[in-house]
């Protein structure tokens, strides 16, 4: 998702978006989308579980801790996947970066 949006972000830079401005937007896409799969996760795993009883037989072994523990690993996670995404995105000019998106 986030090579696709390389050419997305050299806009913004063109325009004079700065690399602050652009972290938070990377970080706030990432967390949401983080929390949206965590939640659409647990809604598929719920349906799934009155029809397969392996599911059924193994959320009961998770309890609410374990739940936020894992959702914030995933949101951790994608907080420092939208931030090395960001550091490399400033690596490359906004002509290199439009160039090479016009190639792909």
């Amino acid at each position: 998702v986030m090579s696709a949006r390389k050419k997305d972000f050299a806009i913004f830079r063109s325009i004079g978006a700065n690399q602050t401005a652009l972290a938070k937007l990377v970080v706030i896409e990432q967390v949401m989308m983080s929390i949206i799969g965590f939640a659409l996760s647990l809604i598929i795993l719920n349906a799934l579980s009155s029809n397969l009883p392996v599911i059924s037989r193994t959320l009961p072994y998770m309890e609410i801790q374990d739940y936020v523990i894992l959702m914030a690993a995933f949101v951790l996670f994608g907080m420092w996947l939208g931030l090395r995404f960001n550091k490399r995105v400033f690596k490359q000019t906004v002509i290199e970066t439009l160039s090479m998106s016009k190639e792909d």
